[in-house]
């Protein structure tokens, strides 16, 4: 959250990468530990995998482009 501090320096694309999949990963543990929430972790969890697909796509569309 220092990113949004006056002065101080954004995270890189690498820090914000590392933090969704930290995120990914708490949801997928937790939905195989609390089954009866499992649908709504699972959706989270794809709904974080869309949004660094998407972030990535207009970070660096070279990645994404067809040749």
């Amino acid at each position: 959250m220092s990113s949004f501090e006056e002065g101080s320096a954004p995270s890189t694309l690498y820090d914000m990468a590392h933090g969704l999949t930290g995120a990914r990963a708490m949801a997928s543990l937790m939905a195989e530990r609390h089954p009866e929430r499992s649908d709504l972790l699972n959706r989270f969890v794809e709904g974080l995998d869309d949004a660094q697909k998407e972030f990535i796509r207009k970070v660096r569309p070279e990645l994404y482009r067809q040749t």
